[in-house]
């Protein structure tokens, strides 16, 4: 058995740097490259989470209509794209421009060639995050639709 040695914030940032610091880089069939986290944070798939909400809020507030889960997932490949790639920061924060952007990188390819990059073990992870954020999400509506129990009788 090891000796214990105490914590230090020294060790925290290189332990977190040596587990998630880790890319591969990805040449596209276009003659360009994309790097690719080879490890997902786990904070990074909750940020992914929440933006993924955020945006089926403003679809809602919006009265925009999914069209057969068609845009969720191009919104959900463009998330991948913000939180786990080198191109986060060129992904756009309006909905229909992130539709529009990834409808285009489907037509050139680019896309599949990108979400064939993703180490599949993560994404399970982060499809079973999404499930339990759903389910959550499901349970608190139902919550919120009950009436009080016990309330007040006049």
């Amino acid at each position: 058995m090891t000796k214990s040695r105490p914590l230090s914030m020294t060790t925290v940032h290189r332990q977190h740097r040596t587990q998630y610091g880790k890319t591969k880089r990805v040449h596209l069939s276009n003659g360009y490259y994309v790097d690719v986290q080879e490890k997902f944070k786990p904070t990074d798939g909750q940020k992914l989470v929440v933006d993924y909400q955020q945006v089926l809020q403003q679809m809602k507030k919006e009265g925009l209509d999914v069209k057969t889960g068609r845009d969720m997932l191009f919104v959900y490949y463009m998330l991948l794209l913000k939180h786990f790639t080198s191109l986060g920061d060129a992904i756009p924060e309006k909905l229909d421009q992130m539709i529009l952007l990834c409808e285009k990188m489907l037509d050139l390819g680019i896309m599949e060639e990108l979400i064939g990059a993703f180490p599949a073990e993560e994404l399970e992870k982060l499809t079973l995050l999404l499930q339990r954020a759903a389910e959550g999400s499901q349970l608190l509506a139902e919550h919120l639709r009950k009436p009080a129990q016990g309330g007040n009788h006049q």
